[in-house]
């Protein structure tokens, strides 16, 4: 049997979906101004994070944009023409500063406005603070390690990831699982 992956979503376009983007990463920018750890890397994680955990509770993501597996962990196809964007029109400037921890670079993203947030809804903001908020004392050392779950593991390096990859999970496999599988796998004569 050859699998296929023409089902997957790998992009759930939304209206505005650019526009989306660009406000959620201001959104983030100035909710994590105070953080001690917040650079590309951290950002690039909560953008991935929140996104996924909308499409899981809520049905969509919140921005519909593509993540790509790299190095350091998921991130979004565009984030870097949005950034580009961000600092050119003087929404946004980048601060590349030593990192309190380790031995390397941050580039903090410092947001010039608050973001509008008339095109979010208050369930998609309430995923969003809660991804901040679960990573808001993490390194972007620490965030990025979480990042390499099994969803990192299962695709090829530099390979879009589909929402619907939500669904895997790091949990072992109990014995009710696979009670469950095989009466599925009857039931449905897989």
């Amino acid at each position: 049997m050859k699998l296929t992956t023409d089902h997957l979503n790998y992009t759930l376009p939304r209206e505005r979906w650019k526009e989306r983007l660009r406000e959620l990463i201001i959104y983030i920018c100035r909710q994590c101004a105070d953080h001690e750890y917040f650079g590309a890397i951290k950002l690039n994680k909560i953008l991935y994070y929140s996104d996924f955990e909308s499409y899981k509770r809520l049905d969509f993501p919140i921005t519909g944009t593509a993540y790509r597996k790299l190095p350091k962990g998921p991130a979004p196809e565009n984030f870097l023409a949005v950034r580009r964007e961000l600092v050119e029109n003087g929404l946004a400037e980048l601060d590349e500063r030593p990192a309190s921890k380790g031995d390397y670079v941050e580039h903090r993203l410092v947001a010039k406005r608050e973001a509008d947030l008339t095109i979010f809804s208050k369930s998609e903001i309430e995923v969003v603070d809660e991804i901040i908020n679960r990573f808001a004392d993490l390194t972007a050392s620490e965030v990025s390690e979480l990042s390499h779950d099994i969803r990192w593991h299962t695709v090829e390096m530099n390979t879009l990831m589909p929402y619907e990859m939500v669904w895997m999970s790091n949990e072992p496999i109990t014995s009710h699982d696979r009670k469950r599988v095989k009466e599925l796998i009857l039931e449905h004569g897989w």
